[in-house]
């Protein structure tokens, strides 16, 4: 699949960061199996929903049905979270309401040689509002709707072809991220949005032709250019160089800014020792280091053949004597195996959970404030526990 140079993914990075667009182009774009999960994710709801324009019901045709069971990232657990997404854009839509799934968006108009293409949108002709959706199905990083650059420029794309037969007033975003729970929606005026636009208008330029400066952040954590990139490096490092009033401790502040860049600080050290190790496979030598044969545990080749010598030569009553006691799957394997609503009805009622131990997360986070009694702050925590940032 292509993407644009100036990718809406993308967008508040080269937003941010103008030069790194044109800067990734040196390396190569390498599909995780995140990402082909996402896209079979993305497959089946477009699949739902046309159902539904079909049909009227949000359902697949039994050789959809036999197709997404045969690919490899699919579970029960996939299809239903993307039934829910489907009902969630469904509960917008209503007779007269005009709804397009997996529409590929034109923004040349904005950006420069971009495009994109959208998971869904409704428009609603009766109260001139839009709504635009966008699945997230992946599970590490939440994501929210509130002035999520990426919907801004799909819902400016989007405004480009209705304005032109229809009135539109308002925008809604929404975010619908269903493996962690972390659903979202903003409501913006087109009046804001035609003023965002002639914002980023000068910075998308400026990210196309790959001028103007780097500036390292959050942002730059799926970069493909960031274990080699200098402004990430002295981003993470420039703490190191401050004149510390005291040697000897940090302040508060000092403390508070090290924990909010523990995520891009980790990511980037990983990126680093990823490249290294590559370009060490492809024959590069780093000075003082050298290319060895990791760890690796010891495994059964045939666990058949073990166990028949094992009767043969040693006097052992019962197989089962050497194998482990049957155990249950893991909650998540089960909830896998069962499907979401046979776990909530047969497992979940004998279900139990620990109080968690304490972490320290941005006043953002939506969690209720920890119960600071020595009692609770002793029960389940360790100096192994991380900060959760």
């Amino acid at each position: 699949m292509s993407h644009a140079i100036l990718s809406p993914s993308a967008a508040s990075r080269w937003l941010t960061c103008t030069p790194s667009a044109r800067l990734e182009l040196q390396f190569e774009n390498v599909e995780s199996d995140f990402a082909r999960e996402g896209t079979l994710a993305h497959a089946i709801c477009e699949c739902l929903l046309n159902g539904y324009l079909q049909s009227g019901s949000p359902f697949l045709t039994i050789s959809e049905w036999k197709f997404f069971k045969e690919q490899e990232f699919y579970t029960e657990a996939m299809y239903e979270h993307c039934q829910a997404y489907a009902s969630y854009v469904l509960s917008f839509f209503a007779e007269g309401d005009i709804l397009k799934v997996e529409q590929r968006i034109d923004l040349r108009a904005l950006i420069p040689e971009s495009f994109g293409t959208s998971d869904s949108y409704i428009y609603k002709p009766f109260t001139k509002h839009l709504h635009v959706f966008d699945l997230k199905f992946g599970k590490g990083v939440p994501v929210s709707a509130e002035g999520n650059k990426q919907l801004k420029i799909y819902a400016l794309g989007i405004l480009e072809e209705l304005l032109c037969f229809y009135d539109v007033e308002t925008v809604t975003l929404h975010i619908y991220q269903p493996r962690i729970q972390n659903n979202s929606d903003f409501t913006i005026s087109v009046k804001e949005l035609l003023a965002w636009r002639k914002e980023i208008e000068p910075l998308a330029k400026l990210a196309f032709d790959g001028e103007g400066e780097f500036v390292a952040g959050n942002h730059c954590l799926f970069c493909r250019a960031k274990a080699t990139c200098r402004a990430l490096a002295d981003y993470n490092t420039e703490l190191a160089k401050h004149d510390f009033n005291n040697p000897n401790l940090l302040e508060d502040a000092e403390i508070i800014e090290i924990i909010e860049r523990k995520g891009i600080f980790e990511s980037w050290i990983k990126a680093v020792a990823e490249h290294a190790l590559n370009e060490a496979l492809k024959g590069k030598a780093w000075p003082g280091y050298k290319l060895v044969e990791g760890k690796s545990n010891r495994q059964y080749k045939d666990q058949g053949e073990i166990v028949r010598n094992l009767l043969k030569n040693l006097n052992f009553g019962y197989v089962s004597e050497i194998y482990k006691p049957q155990e249950l799957l893991g909650i998540t394997e089960l909830t896998k195996k069962l499907g979401t609503d046979n776990f909530a009805k047969y497992v979940e009622p004998f279900l139990v959970k620990p109080k968690g131990a304490p972490t320290l997360v941005p006043v953002s986070d939506n969690r209720p404030v920890f119960s600071n009694s020595q009692s609770d702050f002793n029960d389940g925590f360790s100096e192994e526990d991380s900060w959760d940032i």
